[in-house]
């Protein structure tokens, strides 16, 4: 019997560009935990437009106990009541009091680092790792990264953070606090080798989608995440594959954190014909979202997947499988099928779980995840991506 998922999602920003998440798996998928540094956007849904706060009053029980709580405190208390953070912790304890991990309130200056996390401009070193054993291997090395600069890469096993020995999550903790905002030392071992590297964090930023032809027959698109300029790097990557007429795509969704959901409805509709793209099912019920562009390319889809694949990348995945018959490898995906609405005030917005949503009427992944049809389990060594060789294998035969 396969268990539910256990995550413990725990994010602490230390200094400015310094993001921690860790996450436990479900054990019967993988012992393995997950460390990314410098996680984009929490898996970020929104609607298309942030939409003002929405007015009323505190029930009056409620409001009576609170202005008793505000009067003992600030007539009693040796330290003085701040009302503006006051009013803040209240907020925050209000949409905590929800046990959703994926509802905020968000500080005008919280909300303006997540939607530069979702356009993908970052400052800081640029990995995932994978921990197992209590050992921290390097899965993921961002492109354009202070890592990748650095020359770091994939399956490279980080020994010291800043000298700060690495034997488990709380030790990682320690070296990211002892973090300059500038930069930090780094010791890895790679073939049984140690290597020491001083690596500066400067800003940068990452393309939402790279793209490459692999042969002839196959073309290559990467999507990290669905931001503002995703849907027009995903435009320019079809009009390769028109141009280059390939018969094969293979879409890559692997460390696809989520992003706008309007964006992600674009990009569906300009690689099937289905008109119901998606399925949102909020208090009121099931609404279906429609095809907002006419279709583009027609071919056969690959896609790859992993448990670092959230949310609008499940969307485009599942729908990529329900209306065009896409080939999904990987591994099963985190299971965040449920969209955030954003609600404007004049000192933050409140990001809120408002709907689960799938491509399919009774496909609702919430916890779940989207399980591929070949699971293939990733090998982080060196320049090997054995889920990638996984798909080309399929393909060829395929086109025997």
């Amino acid at each position: 019997m396969k268990k539910s998922h256990i995550v413990l999602l725990l994010i602490i920003a230390i200094q400015t560009f310094f993001l921690v998440s860790v996450m436990t798996r479900n054990p019967s998928e993988s012992d393995q935990q997950k460390i990314t540094i410098e996680l984009p956007a929490i898996a970020a849904e929104a609607d298309v437009n942030i939409k003002p706060i929405i007015s009323g009053a505190l029930p009056p029980h409620i409001s009576d106990d609170l202005s008793t709580l505000w009067a003992s405190i600030e007539n009693e208390s040796v330290f003085p009541l701040s009302e503006e953070n006051a009013l803040n912790a209240m907020k925050e304890a209000l949409v905590a009091s929800l046990n959703d991990p994926y509802s905020q309130w968000l500080s005008n200056d919280d909300y303006d680092e997540l939607t530069q996390s979702i356009d993908s401009d970052y400052a800081g070193i640029g990995i995932d790792l994978i921990v197992n054993d209590d050992e921290f291997v390097i899965a993921n090395v961002l492109k354009n990264g202070n890592a990748y600069k650095a020359k770091l890469l994939v399956g490279d096993k980080l020994i010291k953070l800043n000298h700060i020995e690495l034997h488990g999550n709380y030790d990682l903790f320690e070296a990211a606090r002892s973090m300059s905002k500038n930069s930090i030392d780094v010791t890895y071992e790679r073939d049984e080798r140690t290597y020491e590297t001083h690596i500066e964090l400067l800003p940068y930023h990452e393309p939402s989608v790279t793209h490459q032809a692999l042969s002839d027959e196959v073309y290559y698109i990467d999507i990290n995440t669905f931001s503002q300029e995703t849907l027009q790097l995903f435009e320019e990557a079809l009009s390769q594959v028109k141009d280059g007429d390939y018969g094969y795509v293979i879409y890559d969704l692997r460390f696809n954190f989520g992003g706008w959901m309007d964006i992600c409805y674009d990009m569906l509709s300009l690689v099937n014909d289905e008109n119901d793209i998606a399925y949102i099912k909020d208090l009121s019920g099931v609404i279906s979202a429609q095809r907002t562009r006419d279709q583009y390319i027609d071919t056969t889809p690959y896609v790859l997947i992993n448990n670092d694949s959230y949310s609008a990348a499940e969307l485009f995945a599942q729908g990529m499988r329900l209306h065009d018959s896409a080939v999904i490898i990987g591994e099963t995906s985190y299971g965040k099928g449920v969209m955030q609405g954003l609600y404007e005030t004049d000192d933050g917005v409140l990001k809120l779980s408002v709907a689960h949503f799938s491509a399919g009427l009774n496909d609702f992944f919430t916890n779940i995840g989207i399980v591929p049809d070949y699971p293939s389990p990733a090998v982080y060594r060196g320049n090997v991506d054995s889920q990638l060789n996984k798909a080309i294998e399929l393909i060829m035969k395929d086109s025997e």
